[in-house]
């Protein structure tokens, strides 16, 4: 039978452009299509040289090998020729060709499918999520992602702050009429905790960031993006490891103001979802994990439906 290209299929490659590589499971959750359906037709797609696929499994050697997706330069000159990316967008920044860490990069996408789950779980939830590595979005100038940032220094001297969280993403509820905005930081365990030079990588230097962030209001630039008033905004740490989590914990309990920065690892992630209460507010861990959706949060808490 000869291939034909359906509006679903757009929709499907619009996925994988905008989070540049996917699990089968995590592109399950975005289309909620049959499971098997899904897979034949992304073996369709990648048969007509739209994306390609690959067998692995997390971090090349833990979990059950899962079915990964990609644009390949034909996917990108399709989702061109529809109009959905831009004419003039290099191929490489739609594809997950020139991805510095791909485990880095499927642990943003967990946490931004969970979002998705999110607001099927809570009525009248809403989520919007910035990426960085987005070819969907415009970048600057001077090429910048439009979630980057730059302090000029406080007091006139030294050097300037710059940083690109690794997403940002804003929950609204109209029943509330409120809406919060939060960093997200996934942390792989590969950079240090709290270097002498501070390091512009380490998690010493983003908190400090944050709070300079937090001190100057420069947060209030997104109100304008989503059209709503902030009083402030939360720092998710993602980390690898129940290790690391205590780590980074130690870390932000001991460099107060630190209670707008929240805690978990993957595994409860995965296990327990995003809405769950899996976060240590502050690193404190001796204290009752706690949602981000505060009273909103499901009771039960439904598992996520991407394990």
């Amino acid at each position: 039978m000869a291939f034909r290209l359906k509006q679903e299929d757009i929709e499907l490659l619009t996925s994988v452009a905008e989070h540049r590589v996917l699990a089968v499971r995590h592109l399950l959750v975005l289309h909620q299509r049959n499971p098997h359906a899904l897979r034949r037709r992304v073996c369709c797609l990648e048969d007509q040289g739209l994306v390609r696929t690959w067998t692995r499994g997390y971090g090349e050697k833990r979990g059950r090998p899962e079915l990964l997706t990609s644009l390949r330069e034909d996917g990108v000159d399709l989702l061109k020729s529809r109009g959905v990316l831009a004419t003039d967008l290099p191929a490489a920044r739609a594809t997950g060709e020139n991805l510095r860490c791909l485990d880095h990069q499927l642990s943003v996408n967990d946490f931004r499918v969970q979002l998705v789950e999110m607001k099927r779980i809570v009525p009248g939830l809403a989520a919007q999520f910035l990426s960085p590595t987005s070819p969907l979005l415009h970048r600057s100038a001077d090429d910048r992602p439009v979630v980057y940032e730059k302090i000029d220094p406080e007091t006139g001297s030294g050097e300037a702050r710059e940083f690109t969280p690794d997403g940002v993403f804003c929950l609204a509820h109209a029943g509330l009429g409120k809406t919060l905005l939060f960093f997200l930081e996934v942390d792989m365990g590969t950079e240090t905790l709290a270097s002498p030079s501070r390091a512009p990588q380490d998690v010493r230097q983003k908190v400090v960031n944050y709070q300079a962030y937090f001190r100057l209001g420069r947060y209030h630039r997104y109100e304008q993006t989503w059209g709503c008033a902030l009083r402030g905004f939360r720092v998710l740490f993602l980390v690898d490891s129940a290790t690391r989590m205590a780590g980074i914990s130690r870390l932000v309990e001991d460099m107060p103001p630190s209670d707008f920065i929240w805690v978990t690892d993957r595994a409860a992630l995965l296990t327990g979802g995003a809405w769950s209460g899996i976060w240590a507010r502050g690193g404190r861990l001796g204290m009752p994990l706690e949602s981000i959706l505060g009273r909103l949060a499901p009771t039960p808490s439904p598992a996520p439906a991407s394990l």
